[in-house]
Parts: structure tokens; sequence; C-alpha cells
């Protein structure tokens, strides 16, 4: 498998030239991502096949929380619809509830207005719950929850699907809390884009 730099830096360079967070004391301040993070971001749109295509299509991690998933989750969603070729692109950002789908698109709301280059090129559409592009409006992230609008006729381009899960890590022998509580991210990317191109 053939891993390329440039594919790699450009994604991880997006959020740390492009995004800025959104919360508490790092508020407008660059997105720098963690070892993780980035791990996971070159892994995913670093690896490639001898034709040069993504060969990573889903992604899942379990991320303690206040570990940073959610703005994490708002930039992937961002970086896919900027970087689609494809029109009509859809993102979605499916949660189990619908209150942490608006959290993850509340911080993709913030990282639009932070950035001038975004505003430029997305459009916010807050009465929908939706971040369209500006030269293409059916290309679109939607935040829904999970049982929401997601039937007949959606053709996602990408998934980034926020889901808690519980697991009991208590046993005889452990002096582990009995549920420790971790959030599962899955990333799935279907269609085309354009990176350092």
């Amino acid at each position: 498998m053939p891993f390329s730099k440039q594919h790699a830096d450009a994604a991880c360079n997006f959020f740390e030239l492009i995004l800025k967070h959104t919360q508490d004391e790092w508020f407008g301040k660059p997105f720098l991502l963690m070892p993780w993070q980035e791990e996971a971001v070159a892994q995913t749109f670093g690896l490639l096949d001898s034709a040069g295509n993504r060969i990573i299509q889903m992604v899942y991690e379990e991320v303690p929380k206040k570990a940073g998933k959610t703005e994490w989750a708002a930039g992937l969603a961002l970086l896919v619809l900027i970087l689609s070729v494809e029109p009509g692109c859809q993102v979605y950002g499916p949660a189990a509830a619908t209150r942490q789908a608006m959290n993850v698109y509340r911080a993709a709301c913030k990282m639009v207005e932070q950035s001038p280059l975004l505003r430029k090129r997305l459009r916010i559409m807050r009465g929908t719950n939706r971040i369209v592009k500006r030269n293409d409006p059916d290309s679109f992230y939607a935040a829904i929850a999970a049982d929401g609008d997601f039937g007949d006729g959606v053709n996602p381009s990408c998934v980034i699907a926020d889901a808690p899960k519980q697991r009991r890590t208590a046993t005889a022998r452990s002096p582990s809390p009995p549920c420790l509580r971790l959030l599962g991210l899955s990333v799935e990317i279907t269609k085309g884009y354009a990176l350092g191109s």
C-alpha cells in the first residue's frame, strides 16, 4: 500500500491551518491535531492504491469523553465537504440523539464562522441544520438524529456517526469502575475527493 505524504499532509493541514477550536480556553486557537487524531487523518487520507484511490473507506474510533471527538468530527465533516470533487456531495452527521448531532453541527458552524476561507466557500443554514457549498447548493453537511431523516433518496458521500457505547469493564479481579463510557465515532467516506491537487 503506497502512502502519500502529500495527501496526508493536506488533510492534516486543513485542520491545523484553516480550522480553529470552538470551545473553552482553546476558542479561536488553531486546531492542532492530537497524536491520535493526526494518525487517523493521515492514515485515512494518505493510504492510496496504485491508481491513487484512497484505500481506507471506513474508520471506527473509540474515544474517552472530553478527548476532542466532537470538534474532530466537525472538522472531518467540513474536510470531506470542501474537498469533494463530485457535485451533490452529501455529508451526514447522525448521532444517537439529536442533541449530540447538534453539538457536532454547532462546532462545524463555529469553525466556518471563524475561517475567512470557509465563509467564502460555505453557507450555514441553521433552520435546516445544514452547511452547504456556495458553488454547489446540492453539496451539504447535515446533522440528523440516527433515527431521523436517513431514508429513501439519501446518497451519502460521507457519514460521520457519533454514537455512545457502553462497555462493561468490571471483573472479579479488576479494580476498574463497573462501566467506562466510551464514545464511538464511525466515519465512512464513499465517494471521490481531491486532496493536494
